[in-house]
């Protein structure tokens, strides 16, 4: 994900908008029912619910002590009435016949990083309830509502908001919290959102780590995440952390965990079976890379055109370097990671089960399946890893008062299976009907759904091909200097365009001008963005960010009033607040090609405060410009990144790559004009000096032996 895709996906959510999404449109559609299935219609606001009785069915409720048992659950709206074997059928159910299938509950994936473009691939593993380590805030607060998870239907979300981490953030789906002040000025709104629990990351500073620990207790919450790079279990013990995910950092120094001994895991087992801190292990993010797949993965089809370029390039990277000592090294690691999960299991450790969807190759839904598959192989019971993935789960995150287990007065969340799922849990990967909040799905309705969510990312990306069309920016009265088109381009792929102009007003200030389009996704419209920054004597005067996605709209504006810049919010004509800058602001960014033209020509070396956004909330930020003294290419160092950029004498970028958490960017430029002089002439210690041709031309292979080269 770019830099700018935050502040522009989370706007959808912001405004509240209702996007015109297929999935949505088809969600709302009678579904079509088989011979033995009868589904209750959509009943008119303020009616009684229809009941739903699925008859003859055995049931595996998850309760303790009880065994599977034929028996009838009724369900009506959200909830599941009645469960039993002398359950009377109400009168005017819909009954659905589901003798010689097996009925569990929803099942609970504890770690994914969420996005509604896979609502129905979670569902479609029967998956019902999500645990959400971090995203987009506003969004993510806004998803989490019934009327967003009925859409698909999608997952109930158990969320974290912005995940917390350091300086720099692996992710820009962060806060970054520096250190206990930070902290606690950061963190409390983040509580005041609402959210269910804190998830924290590797670059999160110890003391930052330890003041997160302590607010999140004193809101009754808990903080699951990874364990710090400066900390290891035992600090976790004394901080009191709740839950870790992932078993990165939990090995002993110097050991690996394709060479580690059983004997070296002793302690870490204790440790946890006795501190009851809980543990989600992700084994099957390890062996992903094991994975037998086709040519052309059908996966892939499911997903949008990020994802998509992103997972494919990952797996040319693996089977080019998957050697058989690379696939020796990744089995013993799985070997390991598993008998820790026996281990843990057998010594009574609170364990989750969770997939970290949508990482490379872990498509959501699938995942969770194949991270049981892996504690089955490890040799726990599968009846057990049912229950943690049901009852288990439920009770490890606080919620198995509403869900985990099929009793009466419980989210009717029930996932439906042709066999014995404790005889072979990879029957979860498609099951025969799932229940969604009272809401029944069919195997044949699954499959169709998914399938036109394959053709829609199919269209996605034919258009994501064709080019992305944006038009010229509204311009104030003046002179142009300079324009051109810029395209955002992540691992070969374009995800966004802008037109740019920079205008030498006649009062004095030039004003830099740029429209950009950001395109949809399969639960997202188009956005486009305008955005103009006005200069006077090198100095940030006002700026103005206009969002635009269907007929709604988001406006920032930032005017210096007495040395002091006041950012005003407003959705649409609605005043929301007005911010005053601490410091002295030289410069806005939104990941746009503003940020490169304004850093060529109005910005010095050093030092200097900017604006950047977490979600759609204006953070202020110390951040470093250097420009090289030898080929005069710009390093700036933010709080989130790196970006080098490099101009021609005209002020124009000759090369712009930005590295933001994990994700690389750069930009591509076309259709540049000056109109009538020399653009945006830069000093002779800004323009680019490119590196000397090697003697006598470009090297081919002959040319580049060198004799020493064995």
């Amino acid at each position: 994900m770019t830099f700018l895709e935050p502040f522009l996906r989370v706007l959808q959510a912001f405004l509240l908008i209702s996007p015109p999404v297929l999935l949505a449109e088809r969600a709302a559609a009678p579904q079509e029912q088989g011979a033995d299935a009868a589904a209750p219609q959509a009943p008119e606001p303020d009616a009684e619910p229809v009941p739903l009785a699925l008859v003859g069915g055995t049931l595996h409720t998850m309760v303790k002590g009880a065994e599977p048992a034929a028996a009838t659950i009724v369900v009506r709206g959200d909830r599941i009435e009645a469960v039993g074997a002398d359950v009377e059928v109400p009168a005017g159910a819909s009954v659905v016949d589901i003798t010689g299938f097996h009925v569990i509950p929803g099942l609970v994936d504890g770690m994914v990083n969420h996005d509604a473009d896979h609502d129905l691939l979670y569902v479609s593993c029967g998956v019902t309830l999500v645990r959400d380590n971090g995203n987009e805030r506003l969004r993510i607060l806004q998803e989490r509502t019934r009327a967003w998870r009925d859409r698909v239907p999608g997952p109930d979300l158990f969320i974290a908001g912005l995940i917390i981490d350091g300086n720099p953030p692996a992710t820009t789906e962060a806060v970054v919290v520096t250190d206990e002040i930070e902290a606690a000025a950061k963190l409390g709104r983040l509580i005041e959102d609402g959210v269910d629990f804190l998830s924290s990351n590797v670059g999160l500073p110890v003391k930052a780590w330890r003041k997160a620990i302590a607010m999140a207790h004193e809101a009754g919450l808990e903080l699951w995440g990874y364990l710090p790079r400066e900390a290891g279990l035992q600090s976790a013990v004394q901080a009191g952390q709740d839950g870790i995910f992932s078993t990165t950092g939990l090995l002993p120094d110097g050991k690996r965990w394709d060479l580690v001994e059983p004997a070296d895991l002793d302690a870490l087992v204790e440790t946890l079976a006795r501190s009851g801190i809980g543990l989600t292990p992700l084994v099957h993010a390890t062996g992903r890379r094991l994975v037998e797949r086709a040519d052309e993965p059908p996966e892939l089809g499911l997903l949008g055109p990020h994802y998509r370029l992103s997972w494919e390039a990952t797996l040319e990277e693996w089977n080019a370097n998957l050697t058989d000592d690379v696939r020796g090294a990744i089995e013993r690691a799985v070997a390991a990671q598993e008998d820790l999960v026996r281990r843990l299991f057998e010594a009574g450790a609170e364990l989750v089960p969770g997939s970290a969807a949508p990482n490379q190759w872990l498509l959501p839904g699938d995942a969770l399946v194949r991270e049981l598959e892996h504690w089955v192989h490890a040799g726990i019971p599968a009846v057990d890893v049912l229950r943690l993935a049901t009852a288990g789960a439920a009770q490890a995150i606080g919620v198995l008062d509403e869900r985990g287990t099929l009793e009466a007065g419980k989210i009717a969340d029930l996932v439906v299976l042709a066999t014995d799922p404790a005889r072979d849990i990879g029957v979860l990967r498609e099951p025969e009907i799932v229940v969604v909040r009272g809401q029944l799905l069919e195997r044949d309705a699954l499959d169709e759904r998914l399938a036109e969510l394959a053709e829609e990312q199919a269209q996605l990306l034919a258009e994501m091909e064709k080019g992305i069309d944006v038009e010229e920016p509204t311009l104030p009265e003046g002179d142009k200097l300079l324009s051109g088109r810029a395209e955002t381009v992540a691992m070969g792929r374009r995800v966004s365009a802008e037109r740019f102009c920079v205008v030498a007003q006649p009062d004095g200030h030039t004003a830099y001008c740029t429209r950009l389009v950001v395109p949809g996704s399969a639960t997202m419209g188009r956005t486009a963005m305008e955005f103009r920054a006005r200069y006077k004597d090198h100095r940030l005067e006002d700026f103005e960010v206009v969002v635009k996605n269907g007929e709604s709209d988001f406006t920032v504006k930032g005017k210096r009033i007495g040395g002091v810049m006041n950012i005003e919010r407003r959705r649409g004509a609605l005043f929301i607040d007005n911010n005053r800058a601490r410091q002295p602001i030289t410069l806005v960014d939104l990941g746009s090609v503003l940020t490169n033209l304004v850093l060529a020509r109005e910005v010095a070396d050093g030092t200097f405060f900017a604006v950047y956004f977490e979600g759609v909330d204006p953070v202020e930020a110390e951040w470093y410009l250097e420009v090289d003294s030898e080929n005069h290419v710009f390093k700036l160092r933010t709080g989130l990144g790196l970006m080098a950029t490099a101009f021609d004498a005209r002020g124009m970028p000759v090369v712009s790559e930005r590295q933001t958490g994990s994700a690389t960017t750069k930009l591509v430029f076309s259709d540049v004009k000056t109109y009538g002089g020399p653009g945006l002439p830069l000093q002779a210690s800004r323009v680019f000096v490119p590196p000397p041709e090697p003697e006598g031309g470009d090297a081919g292979p002959e040319q580049d032996e060198r004799p020493d080269r064995r």
